[in-house]
């Protein structure tokens, strides 16, 4: 997931895009992860293994296509490969572990963090040492490789759909409306700094290297906090980190945005990192406590992750530049803060059980 947007200014070399097209081809991306959630269906083992093997294929598709056209389809089946294979993981790991949600979310999203920041560092050596276009074959090696793996474990822990929700159809709209504004605004602005930060930091006067070191202590950030909310008390204090993270996410967004000195520009990624981090697992988990909703949270998770970092593209090419797509970040992050805050009052004024 976090690919595309490390290796976005290598590919927009390549491939002589501006912002806009920039914008659109991580759009494609988004928009495919947000498709592939609703395929998340039946049995999610089986799913596992096609969607692997979908990406393995679509990544050597990829590879072969760096001295052409921008390959906005084979991106976007890309991201829809992982937009199955993702939220079947996400609900096998929901449904085995019901009675401790937030943590064990937290915990998964933890290791996707890990990968998220391993990823821009993989990249940038595989392409200086060996060449842009041997990065996507390295990755469809690991995803034929984990449809393999996940083939041969066999049936065992692969949980079923549950036959009946578990607190029923009729979730109360006044506590589910508040998470269906913070699972987009989370992951949006989530893909957007992680697909644009390394632009923002090479145009910021930074080497492509200082621009990977950006992005991966935004990426630190956020698996730092994950770490930190794998602990079960700490994840139950779901109204506190709310709040607080939101209101973190809105000052890191500003710091990014006014941002001249190094030191400070750095500060902002990982204070924007640290507040994203418990956000979405907390609000998906809390969703999932009171319905799955025909994979509704995963849906519109992949429609906010599609559309800010689109947004930005077209904010900074209209504009001509990219402190004007971070400028306009600062809305969603207001409004973040905004609807964790009433969500966390309507936890509280309930006394909704985080587990």
């Amino acid at each position: 997931m976090a690919a595309p947007g490390a290796m976005l200014p290598l590919l927009a070399q390549l491939w002589e895009l501006n912002d806009a097209n920039a914008g659109v081809l991580l759009f494609g991306f988004f928009a495919g992860t947000s498709v592939g959630s609703l395929g998340a269906r039946g049995s999610l083992r089986i799913t596992v293994v096609c969607s692997c093997a979908l990406a393995g294929t679509v990544t050597l598709l990829l590879g072969s296509a760096l001295h052409g056209s921008a390959p906005l389809w084979p991106m976007a089946l890309f991201g829809l490969a992982l937009g199955i294979c993702m939220t079947s993981i996400s609900l096998q790991q929901s449904r085995s572990n019901a009675h401790r949600r937030i943590a064990e979310l937290s915990r998964l999203n933890l290791v996707w963090a890990a990968g998220a920041l391993a990823s821009p560092v993989f990249c940038l050596h595989v392409a200086l040492g060996f060449g842009t276009n041997h990065v996507f074959p390295a990755f469809s090696a690991c995803f034929f490789l984990a449809a393999v793996l996940v083939l041969l474990t066999g049936r065992a822990g692969w949980q079923a759909a549950p036959t009946v929700e578990r607190t029923g159809r009729t979730a109360s709209l006044r506590g589910v409306l508040p998470l269906l504004c913070i699972i987009p605004l989370a992951t949006g602005m989530e893909s957007a700094v992680g697909g644009w930060l390394t632009t923002y930091a090479s145009r910021s006067g930074l080497l492509l290297s200082g621009g990977v070191g950006l992005a991966s202590l935004f990426w630190a950030g956020l698996l730092l906090c994950r770490i930190a909310y794998t602990n079960r008390r700490l994840a139950a204090l779901v109204a506190q980190s709310l709040r607080w993270n939101s209101l973190l996410v809105a000052v890191g967004t500003a710091m990014l945005w006014i941002a001249k000195p190094t030191p400070f520009l750095f500060g902002g990624a990982f204070c924007l990192g640290w507040g994203l981090g418990s956000l979405y697992p907390v609000a998906l988990a809390l969703l999932l406590n009171r319905t799955e909703m025909g994979n509704l949270g995963f849906l519109i998770a992949g429609v906010g992750g599609s559309c800010l970092p689109l947004m930005t593209g077209l904010f900074s090419d209209r504009a001509g530049s990219i402190r004007a797509g971070m400028a306009f970040l600062l809305l969603p992050a207001a409004a973040l803060a905004i609807a964790a805050r009433i969500a966390a009052d309507t936890l509280e004024n309930h006394r909704v059980s985080p587990e």
